[in-house]
């Protein structure tokens, strides 16, 4: 019995629960905010188990990419890590197929499409973590994908697309791809031991900085492209006030050169990422 409480505190842990209810509200903000679909569509029984489809797929990923990450995580992270301590690795890649699967047959369930799309998106879950994770900027590139597929399945799935949904998806790109650069500068050490070629391994961290530098630029520039007479007031304020604090974000990480300076700076981009979630709510027609 205790092994069982203990398997499953580690499962709890390991599948990233707040991240999970992330993907949920991203999703119903999207389908209610920025395509406008009535409530009780948003409420039907095939939409929220879509999301539950999206979600499982999120578990489903988190799994897999501790399994694989193991060894680098006793590095970079050695009191957060779960599988092969608090989880045994073959348990990890059970529960990892039993939600694929699971995420696969409700997408069917759904609609054809939304099966198959679960099925390419699980397949490439599987493929990032054990292998695009370690290709130079690939695995990058992935992740902050992958982050974007959250928001435009739902408009796959209601076919709406509009000029917010675009502003959005840009939003959440570059945001997860600075994010992740700046995770490959803090886990830097764990990365060349064990031969991921990250930017901050093969191009050194000058490069990297130079790559989150330009991430910036090119949403500064979408800012403003947007905030010119396309976005509705309160959420095209909140956009013009986030510009300062990307100015003071390049200089933190002009400067930053110790683990716990691109820690502060992580968490600094995950508020900006869970402001720019809670921004949606400020459309308005």
């Amino acid at each position: 019995m205790s092994h069982l409480i203990a398997d499953i505190k580690g499962l709890t842990k390991a599948i990233r629960i707040p991240h999970l209810f992330g993907i949920v509200l991203v999703q119903f903000l999207t389908a209610s905010y920025l395509i406008k679909v009535p409530n009780e569509v948003v409420l039907s029984w095939e939409f929220i188990l879509l999301t539950v489809s999206i979600t499982i797929l999120g578990a489903a990923g988190f799994l897999i990419n501790d399994y694989y990450d193991q060894k680098i995580d006793l590095i970079n992270r050695p009191d957060r890590v779960v599988v092969g301590i608090h989880l045994r690795r073959r348990l990890v890649l059970a529960a990892h197929m039993g939600l694929s699967i699971l995420a696969i047959m409700i997408g069917l369930w759904i609609e054809l499409w939304l099966g198959l799309f679960n099925f390419f998106a699980s397949f490439m879950l599987w493929l990032h973590s054990n292998y695009f994770r370690r290709v130079l900027l690939l695995g990058n590139i992935m992740v902050a994908l992958m982050h974007v597929m959250i928001i435009l399945v739902v408009a796959m799935y209601f076919q709406a697309y509009n000029t917010l949904l675009l502003a959005y998806s840009l939003f959440a790109y570059l945001a997860i791809f600075i994010r992740e650069i700046v995770k490959d500068l803090k886990g830097v050490r764990g990365d060349a031991t064990y031969g991921a070629e990250t930017i901050s391994v093969i191009w050194g961290i000058r490069a990297a900085k130079k790559f989150i530098y330009l991430s910036i630029f090119c949403g500064i520039i979408c800012i403003i492209y947007f905030l010119d007479g396309k976005f509705p007031t309160n959420s095209g304020t909140y956009f013009l006030a986030l510009m300062p604090f990307l100015v003071w974000f390049i200089y933190r990480i002009y400067t930053a050169d110790t683990q716990s300076h691109y820690r502060t700076l992580k968490k600094s981009i995950d508020w900006i990422i869970l402001s720019g979630i809670l921004s949606i709510f400020l459309i308005h027609e």
